[in-house]
């Protein structure tokens, strides 16, 4: 863009999804025992997965005081949509080897993780781990992220999923 165009929206979009994920780094899946390069999703990419939410859902996650009060406050569309990206962010997570919804003899579908994998990595996406599998909640008790909440989910970050939901991803 040269100095003299004004910025559209879709620049700061473009801007936005460019930096929604962390740099890529190795991470040893606790049950396969295999090494995989992950990358976390930023504050960045919970902006852009919200963007698709009705205020009145925005409102909801950012209010709750407890995954159990947001649960009960959530409708069934509602988490619907939350948990919809699940399985999309799983597979763009995985930078080394390729994951795919539509696996292919390079890339394989989420679903033949073993369920300490994938649960695993999504903790590690929500922030609740790092890539060694160190707890971290003990450095976010009463503190909250970039987003607000601390999670990828959009809710506070605990040692449960939001809503009380499983750690996998919808079957």
């Amino acid at each position: 863009m040269s100095e003299s165009q004004v910025a559209t929206a879709a620049d700061f979009r473009a801007d936005a999804e460019s930096l929604s994920w962390s740099a890529p780094e190795p991470v040893t899946l606790p049950h396969s025992k295999r090494v995989v390069m992950l990358r976390k999703p930023t504050r960045f990419h919970e902006s852009l997965r919200r963007l698709n939410w009705s205020e009145e859902l925005r409102a909801k996650v950012d209010n709750a005081e407890s995954h159990e009060a947001l649960a009960k406050d959530l409708t069934r569309e509602e988490m619907a949509v939350i948990l919809a990206d699940r399985p999309k962010m799983l597979v763009e997570a995985f930078v080394q080897p390729q994951v795919s919804l539509a696996a292919g003899p390079e890339r394989f579908h989420p679903e033949i993780l073993h369920d300490d994998d994938r649960d695993f990595i999504l903790k590690y996406l929500r922030g609740q781990i790092d890539a060694k599998g160190v707890d971290l909640e003990a450095f976010r008790e009463g503190q909250s992220s970039p987003t607000g909440s601390g999670s990828a989910d959009g809710g506070k970050v605990s040692s449960q999923n939001p809503a009380g939901v499983s750690g996998a991803a919808p079957r």
